[in-house]
């Protein structure tokens, strides 16, 4: 995954998963 300064939601299918997951009730972890 990109830095999160350069991440383009619109069109980042790893920030959507990341969404998805979390919407499912998953903890989500960014290690810069």
């Amino acid at each position: 995954m990109d830095p999160l300064g350069g991440v383009k939601a619109y069109k980042d299918t790893t920030y959507f998963l990341m969404l998805a997951a979390e919407s499912r009730g998953h903890t989500v972890y960014y290690l810069d």
